[in-house]
């Protein structure tokens, strides 16, 4: 395979509108676009394709076929050839491979993964690697802040896009240590693209690129996951080959009108408790199913992310205080989170 600096595709979306009608393109723009190429050429070096074998069962007289999965990543240790990329392209890898910009190819080892946050760690034995920075950890990406998206192509392309960040994480009703917990960029990313980085216009990484593949992977949702939910699963999995997921076992959703007709629930703000796993912390603190949540350490609850956001922040054998409302009555309880263990029971 070519490097992928003779394969550049240059930048697409909003940026092929920009030449398309370069004429009429206010003066302004043009150093944007300038920056633009700048930080995707700068982030070249860094940028890998991964491409993975395994084996499929097949039915009949053909027996096991290898099958190949392909996906992008970036270096952010470059002393320790420690390479970031997604979970779902490495799920069921039995070999790993890892071709860099300039076409050089290397074995990768899998360290971890975390399949929730869609996070994998890969390493590579090489040197004179070339990083890419994150975030620093006092900073936080702002919403309508242009980014640049970044990956490989399934055909090898070097492939940068242009977009903003939509929204910043939210969380889901499954958002149990993290799931779903995701920031959005309209920036378009295709299949391949995954495991690239979200780049910001100083060049850091606000994100990974990820999309929850539908029935066809030509189907996706523009998603990344956040700078500050790597650097936590990345730390875990360098330093002990597995992410020890938070577990509090609880499922929420925003109170409406069926649950404040039937329960008598007198307030215009809280999450109602749909489900508590037997054995959680939830339920050792004596949270129950029908439950209302009003207030986490002491802030109003309205959107499940107000709950999951912080508590997933939160390490193993941390507590947290929660106040609720049951049969008409103002009750506080102390959870201490556990470790998940898979398996839960709803």
């Amino acid at each position: 395979m070519k490097g992928l600096r003779l394969k550049m595709a240059g930048l697409v979306g909003g940026v092929c509108m920009v030449f398309l009608f370069g004429t009429t393109v206010p003066r302004e723009i043009h150093p944007y676009a300038q920056r633009m190429n700048d930080i995707s050429n700068g982030v070249l070096p860094a940028l890998v394709q991964v491409k993975v074998r395994f084996l499929e069962r097949k039915r009949g007289i053909l027996g096991d076929a290898t099958l190949t999965e392909v996906g992008s990543g970036f270096i952010f240790d470059d002393k320790k050839g420690y390479i970031l990329t997604t979970a779902q392209t490495l799920k069921y890898a039995r070999y790993i491979q890892v071709i860099l910009s300039d076409g050089k190819s290397y074995e990768g080892v899998l360290l971890g993964m975390d399949e929730p946050t869609d996070v994998a760690v890969v390493r590579i034995r090489a040197e004179k690697l070339t990083a890419v920075p994150f975030l620093p950890e006092n900073e936080s990406p702002r919403v309508g802040e242009p980014l640049i998206a970044v990956g490989v192509s399934s055909n090898g392309l070097f492939t940068p896009s242009f977009g903003i960040l939509s929204a910043l994480p939210t969380a889901g009703p499954w958002a149990e240590g993290g799931v779903t917990t995701f920031i959005q960029t309209d920036a378009p990313i295709s299949y391949g693209m995954q495991g690239g980085p979200l780049l910001n216009f100083r060049g850091e990484v606000v994100g990974v690129l990820t999309f929850l593949r539908q029935q066809y992977k030509e189907l996706y949702l523009h998603f990344a996951i956040p700078v500050n939910t790597v650097r936590r699963v990345v730390k875990e999995i360098v330093e002990k080959g597995r992410f020890a997921r938070p577990w509090t076992g609880v499922s929420l959703l925003v109170v409406d009108d069926t649950q404040r007709t039937r329960y008598g629930y007198p307030y215009d703000y809280g999450l109602f408790v749909t489900f508590v796993d037997e054995g959680s912390p939830a339920d050792k603190a004596g949270i129950r199913a029908n439950d209302f949540l009003l207030e986490l350490g002491g802030k109003s609850l309205t959107l499940p992310q107000d709950f999951w956001i912080p508590v997933n922040q939160l390490n193993i054998g941390d507590t947290f205080s929660v106040k609720i409302w049951r049969d008409g009555r103002i009750l506080e309880r102390d959870v201490t989170i556990a470790e998940w263990k898979g398996g839960m029971k709803r």
